[in-house]
C-alpha cells in the first residue's frame, strides 16, 4: 500500500512542476502586457496632456483677461488678485508643462543643466510659480473674509485698492522664501542630473512648506467667511441684501469653488509626491514600479490643472463674471463690424459741439457752444431759440384737439325719453392759445430761477459745511489746548503744595530753631542782652508761627 502511494506520488511530480511553470509564464506573460499597456498609454495619452493644458489655459488666460479688464471689474480687488494669478498660470504652463511635450515630440529642450545655476534656477521656478498661484488665490479668499468683516473691523483695510500692491508684494516675497529653500539644496550631478544632496530633507520641506500650509490656509479662510457670511444673514435677513452684497456673494461663490478644487488637485499631488518619496519602491515587483511611476506621471500632469480650471470655474459659478464677459463680447463684436462695413457714427461734443467719430480721442476747447444755433449755450439750454419753437410746437401739438369732420355715433337720440340740452355757450374752440403758451414760459423762465437759486443754495451750503468743517478743528483744536492748560495747571498745583509742604514742615521750623538759639546765646556772647535785636527776634518768630499755623499774614 505504502510503495503504490508512492509511486503514485512520483507520477504526479511532473504535473505539479509544469502547472508550477505554467503559472509563472502566465504571471509574467500578464505583468509584461500590463507595462506595455501602460507604457503605450503613457506615450500615447499622457504626452499630449501639457498640450492640450496649454491650450485650454492659454484661452482661459486671454478670458481672464478680457472679462477682468471691464469697467464693471477692474477696481475689484479679488478680482485683481485673480487676474495676476491667471497671469502665472500662463507662464508657469508656458515654462514648466508645455516644454516637455516639445521634448518628447520634437527633443527640444530648454538647457537646464549647463550649470550648476541653471539648476538652482530651473528648481527654484518649478516651485516658484505654482506657488505663487496658489497665494495669489489664498489673497483672494483672504479678501473675501475681509469684505465680509464687520465694518469696524481693521482687517477690512486690505480691501482697498492702496494695500493691493503691498499684499502682492507679500505673495512673491512667500513663494520666493519657500522656494528659495528647496533650490538651495539641488546641484548639478554627473555632469547632466539636477539631483538634491540631501533627498529626505528637501522632500519634507516641499511637502509642508508648498504642499500643506498653501491648501490648509485656504480652507481655513473659507470656514472662517462662510461663518462671517452665515452671521450677516443672521443679522440682516435676506430681504436687506443689497446689490454689492450680491457681487459680493458672488465672487464669494466663485473663489469658494476655485479652493475646493484647488485644494483637492494639490492634495492628491502631495499625497501621491508622499508615497513616492517615503515608499520603498525597491523592494516592489517591476509590475507595481510601473504602476507607481504612472501614477507618479499622470499625478504630476493632473497638477497643472490648477493652472487651467480658474477661467471655467468663474463661468460656470459667477452670474457677475458671465455677464461682464458677454457684454465684452457684444461691445468687440459691435466693433468688429463697424469696422467691417465702415460705418461711421459721429457724435457732438456735449459742451464745444464738435462732432467726431469718436468721443474719447476728442480733445475738448472747454467754450460752450449750441449745436443747434452755435450760440455761446448749452445744447439742451431753454435759452436756445430752436429748443425754444421745439417746445412750444410740441406742447402745441399736445395741448390741441383733433375733431373728425365725419362722426359715426352707434345711437339714436330720441328726445322724448330725454330732456333736451342746454345750447353750448360757445361753438368753436379758440384759434389761439398763445395765453397758455406765454404761461408756460413764465413757468420754465420761473423755475431756471428756481434752478439758479437752488444752485446759489447748494453753494452757500458747502460753504457752510466747509466753515463747519475748519470750525470743528479748530474747535478740537482749542479743547487740546484747553486740556494742555489743565494739564499743566495741575501740575503746577502739585508741585506749589510739594513747596508748601516744604517750607512750612522744614524750612520754617529750622528758621525758628535758629531765631531762638541766637536769643539764647545772645546775652553769652556779648556779656549784655541787645533789647533790639531780641524784639526783632520774637517779631520774626512770631511771624513764623502764624504761617505754620495757616494764618494769613500781612508783611
Amino acid at each position: 500500500m505504502y510503495t503504490e502511494q508512492v509511486s503514485l506520488f512520483y507520477k504526479q511530480i511532473p504535473k505539479m512542476v509544469f502547472n508550477n511553470i505554467t503559472t509563472t509564464v502566465e504571471l509574467m506573460q500578464t505583468s509584461k502586457s500590463l507595462s506595455d499597456t501602460l507604457n503605450l498609454i503613457s506615450q500615447n495619452i499622457l504626452i499630449y496632456l501639457p498640450l492640450v493644458f496649454f491650450l485650454f489655459g492659454l484661452i482661459g488666460f486671454i478670458g481672464n483677461v478680457f472679462t477682468y479688464l471691464q469697467p464693471q471689474l477692474r477696481s475689484n480687488t479679488c478680482c485683481i488678485y485673480l487676474l495676476c494669478g491667471s497671469f502665472i498660470d500662463i507662464v508657469n504652463l508656458s515654462i514648466n508643462s508645455f516644454p516637455t511635450f516639445l521634448a518628447a515630440k520634437s527633443g527640444i529642450t530648454i538647457p537646464w543643466y549647463l550649470s550648476s545655476a541653471l539648476c538652482k534656477f530651473y528648481i527654484f521656478i518649478l516651485v516658484f510659480l505654482p506657488h505663487l498661484s496658489l497665494n495669489f488665490l489664498c489673497m483672494a479668499i483672504i479678501d473675501r473674509f475681509a469684505i465680509t468683516c464687520d465694518h469696524t473691523s481693521s482687517i477690512r483695510r486690505i480691501t482697498q485698492l492702496r494695500k493691493v500692491p503691498w499684499m502682492i508684494g507679500l505673495a512673491v516675497l512667500t513663494s520666493g522664501l519657500f522656494s528659495l529653500c528647496g533650490a538651495l539644496d539641488y546641484d548639478l550631478m554627473y555632469g547632466y542630473l539636477c539631483i538634491s544632496t540631501q533627498p529626505m530633507a528637501t522632500s519634507i520641506s516641499y511637502i509642508v512648506l508648498i504642499g500643506l500650509i498653501s491648501p490648509i490656509t485656504m480652507i481655513i479662510f473659507v470656514l472662517l467667511t462662510y461663518r462671517n457670511v452665515r452671521r450677516s444673514r443672521r443679522r440682516v435677513g435676506e430681504v436687506g441684501r443689497t446689490r454689492g452684497q450680491n457681487l459680493r456673494n458672488q465672487f464669494i461663490v466663485t473663489i469658494f469653488a476655485q479652493v475646493l478644487i484647488t485644494t483637492f488637485i494639490a492634495l492628491q499631488w502631495i499625497i501621491t509626491y508622499t508615497y513616492f518619496t517615503f515608499a520603498p519602491i525597491y523592494t516592489e515587483t517591476p509590475v507595481q514600479v510601473s504602476i507607481i511611476i504612472f501614477v507618479f506621471g499622470l499625478s504630476s500632469n493632473f497638477y497643472f490643472l490648477n493652472n487651467v480650471k480658474a477661467f471655467y470655474i468663474s463661468i460656470l459659478t459667477s452670474r457677475v463674471f458671465r455677464k461682464a464677459f458677454i457684454g465684452g463680447m457684444r461691445n468687440l463684436f459691435r466693433h468688429y463690424i463697424r469696422q467691417q462695413v465702415n460705418v461711421s457714427v459721429s457724435t457732438s461734443c456735449r459742451t464745444c459741439g464738435i462732432n467726431c467719430p469718436d468721443l474719447r480721442q476728442h480733445t475738448c476747447s472747454n467754450e460752450i457752444k449750441c449745436v443747434h444755433c452755435g450760440g455761446s449755450h448749452a445744447s439742451n439750454s431753454l435759452r436756445c431759440a430752436v429748443v425754444k419753437d421745439y417746445r412750444a410746437a410740441l406742447t402745441k401739438k399736445l395741448l390741441s384737439t383733433n375733431t373728425p369732420a365725419n362722426k359715426n355715433f352707434n345711437y339714436v337720440h330720441d328726445p322724448a325719453f330725454y330732456p333736451s340740452l342746454q345750447l353750448p355757450q360757445g361753438t368753436t374752440l379758440p384759434s389761439s392759445y398763445a395765453a397758455s403758451n406765454q404761461k408756460i414760459e413764465e413757468l420754465l423762465s420761473g423755475m431756471n430761477e428756481m434752478k439758479f437759486m437752488l444752485n446759489r443754495l447748494c453753494s452757500k451750503e458747502n460753504e457752510f459745511n466747509e466753515f463747519m468743517t475748519s470750525k470743528n478743528k479748530n474747535d478740537e483744536l482749542m479743547l487740546e489746548k484747553i486740556e494742555r492748560i489743565i494739564t499743566n495747571d495741575k501740575i503746577t498745583k502739585e508741585a506749589c503744595d510739594n513747596n508748601d509742604k516744604l517750607i512750612k514742615r522744614l524750612i520754617l521750623p529750622t528758621l525758628d530753631l535758629i531765631s531762638n538759639f541766637l536769643v539764647q546765646t545772645n546775652p553769652k556772647a556779648t556779656g549784655n542782652v541787645v533789647t533790639e535785636f531780641k524784639s526783632q527776634i520774637q517779631i520774626k518768630r512770631a511771624l513764623i508761627d502764624q504761617i505754620i499755623s495757616g494764618k494769613k499774614v500781612t508783611l
